[in-house]
């Protein structure tokens, strides 16, 4: 029989304790600040629209006896001025006493309050008001002044307990939070999601040069396995359609969002960030569903990169109106904080940005239902942004090359018989879906022939230098460079097209599509990054048009990146300029450093070795070299 040791009663208690400790430990939540930050601009705003809704930004406080007794307070401003907020508003009185029809002995006077506050939250309604330290009168000169008699009895029983009782409602912007919040976590943890909802309460207001803050406090417990992998996995079939649904209606919100900052007068460096955004979002995701790496979080991802970035910008550009809309602006706000902050923890939460959630933040930004419609329509403040014209400056039409070729006819193949099934479909078969802007014989026109290959290249490679000559006018191509693209750009028509605008694909003439079926025409643009920018029917069947955008697109990458002096970085040679130019038309922004960077190594890229081909081929003139990827084309 087993020995039994007794173990003594201290022994006992203090495993006791250690168990419940660890108990404890394990279930402890840890404590997340989700931070709501309302710049001074957005204050302003909210303020206004809660306390000075009269005309012009302004209110009155009393008026009787005909005008007699006035008082109005008028376009608040709010600041930060040593460590408190600063609170200016423009003061209007006048005080007389009533008599039957007469005012007798008034007085009249027009200046500043100056009110220096500090934020207080209520932790039970969410109100944060303001409560004032000292405060101080100012002439129309800002100098300070002491005002006596009926003017200060009628400011002092006014003014002071009007602007000491302003209220901002936190409440709707928490209740939009939980509402976005809730569905991003999965329906297993529902439980454990809404504890960390019904937990948040507030933390200190605070103070600084920017902004009052107000931490948001939370309990969250980990949802999620560290080694749980269904985020990180790649997807196909049905799921990979849902989530490439959810990206569009979030590249609908990006370009809303853009759209809306783009309207406004900005920075160079403000303008530039906007393009590289809306940019390098578009082509990752193209990339990753090129190589098939999307996964559940790309989206939740790809929002909080473009929210890190866009932030300040947004925040700069809010228009000063006492529009109910701001509130909904600092909701968007406390929302895409709350996620970058969820999502800097890890992806052990397991939050994903779906559609509702999607749904959710727009309507916080505009009741306009057509925000998430993933259109192809244009937009003319992207187009802003791009710095495109509504319609691409095209190059005059160029007459056909005479019959006699450039090039040797032993250099050619013989021209093929006449196909009679192509005969058939030249006479009857009229393109797919074409665009009011082409009409039928002109998009045959630019249908690769069944003979006389040298004189469709002739034909091809004239548009191509007339519109390189008159994009590189219109859009100022510095002159040291011009040569260098008039060359490259029919070597990257070459290389993305080789000179076709239209195929007969089905029996049926039709554009030119890429193998992702998102790049089209003569110049392989891409309809889902420059959606918004470019018509995306015309693309397709308007080959001058196509010829125009890709030209634009091109000169876009050469001036606002392979230009673009870099600190600390020398400007590359003009042959390598061309290189990283087609680089990033066919990869984005990102391109130009990893092109930079294969160069280096030795490891280019098969695509970056075929066009320095091409271009090698048209700096000789040789054309004929198109034979070997045109014909049966």
């Amino acid at each position: 029989m087993p020995r039994i040791i007794p173990c003594p009663p201290a022994l006992v208690l203090l495993a006791f304790l250690l168990a419940l400790l660890a108990g404890a430990a394990s279930a402890a939540a840890e404590i997340v600040k989700l931070p709501v930050t309302i710049d001074y601009p957005l204050l302003q705003n909210l303020i206004i629209n809660k306390a000075f809704r009269e005309g012009n930004e302004s209110v009155v406080l009393a008026s009787e006896g005909d005008g007699c007794i006035h008082l109005a307070l008028s376009h608040p401003r709010v600041s930060e001025e040593n460590g408190f907020i600063r609170m200016e508003t423009e003061i209007t009185a006048h005080a007389g006493t009533p008599l039957a029809s007469e005012c007798m002995m008034p007085v009249a006077w027009k200046g500043y309050l100056v009110l220096y506050q500090r934020p207080v939250i209520d932790n039970r309604t969410w109100q944060l008001s303001f409560k004032s330290y000292r405060s101080g009168l100012f002439n129309s000169n800002r100098q300070p002044v002491k005002i006596a008699g009926l003017l200060w009895q009628l400011i002092e029983s006014h003014v002071f307990a009007y602007l000491d009782s302003i209220t901002i409602d936190l409440a709707p912007p928490v209740n939009s939070l939980k509402e976005f919040l809730f569905p991003l976590f999965p329906p297993q943890v529902q439980q454990q999601t809404q504890a960390m909802l019904d937990s948040l309460r507030t933390g200190e207001p605070g103070i600084t040069p920017k902004a009052v803050t107000i931490e948001i406090l939370a309990d969250v417990r980990e949802t999620y396995k560290p080694d749980d992998t269904r985020l990180t996995e790649t997807l196909s079939g049905k799921e990979l359609e849902e989530v490439v649904a959810v990206w569009e209606n979030w590249d609908a919100l990006l370009s809303f969002m853009i759209a809306t900052m783009a309207k406004d007068v900005l920075s160079p460096e403000e303008r530039q960030t906007l393009m590289d955004v809306l940019l390098e979002t578009r082509y990752a995701f193209l990339d990753s569903l090129g190589n098939q790496s999307v996964t559940h979080d790309f989206v939740r991802i790809q929002f909080a990169s473009a929210w890190r970035q866009l932030e300040p910008i947004f925040r700069n550009h809010l228009t000063p109106d006492a529009s109910q809309q701001k509130l909904g602006y600092l909701a968007f706000f406390t929302a895409a904080d709350a996620l970058t902050v969820l999502d800097g923890l890890g992806p052990t939460f397991g939050i994903e940005v779906s559609r509702n959630g999607l749904i959710r933040l727009a309507r916080m930004l505009s009741s306009d239902p057509n925000i998430l419609r993933y259109g192809p329509g244009v937009n003319p403040s992207l187009q802003q942004l791009f710095e495109v014209d509504p319609e691409p400056v095209q190059a005059p039409e160029q007459p056909d090359p005479p019959p006699e070729s450039e090039f040797l006819e032993e250099d050619l193949p013989p021209p093929p018989p006449p196909d009679p099934l192509s005969q058939i479909l030249d006479f009857f078969c009229a393109p797919l879906h074409a665009a009011e802007a082409a009409s039928i014989e002109e998009i045959r026109r630019w249908k690769v022939p069944n003979g006389r290959i040298d004189i469709y290249v002739k034909r091809v490679v004239q548009l191509l230098k007339a519109q390189a000559q008159t994009t590189a006018r219109e859009k100022k191509v510095p002159p040291s460079f011009r040569s260098y693209y008039r060359l490259m750009i029919p070597a990257m028509a070459w290389q993305e097209s080789c000179f076709r605008q239209y195929v007969v694909r089905d029996n049926k003439l039709t554009y030119l599509l890429s193998y992702n079926n998102s790049s089209v025409g003569l110049m392989q643009v891409n309809t889902r990054v420059w959606r918004g920018v470019y018509n995306l029917e015309r693309l397709r069947w308007d080959i001058r048009y196509n010829a125009a955008a890709g030209c634009e697109i091109a000169t876009l990458y050469l001036k606002d990146y392979a230009l673009r002096e870099r600190k600390g970085e020398k400007k590359p040679d003009n042959e390598t300029i061309v290189q990283l130019v087609y680089a990033m038309y066919n990869g984005g922004p990102a391109q130009y450093k990893k092109y930079l960077e294969r160069k280096r190594t030795g490891r280019l890229y098969s695509s970056d070795k075929l066009f320095q081909e091409k271009y090698e081929w048209v700096s000789a003139a040789d054309w004929s070299k198109i034979n070997k990827c045109l014909i049966g084309g």
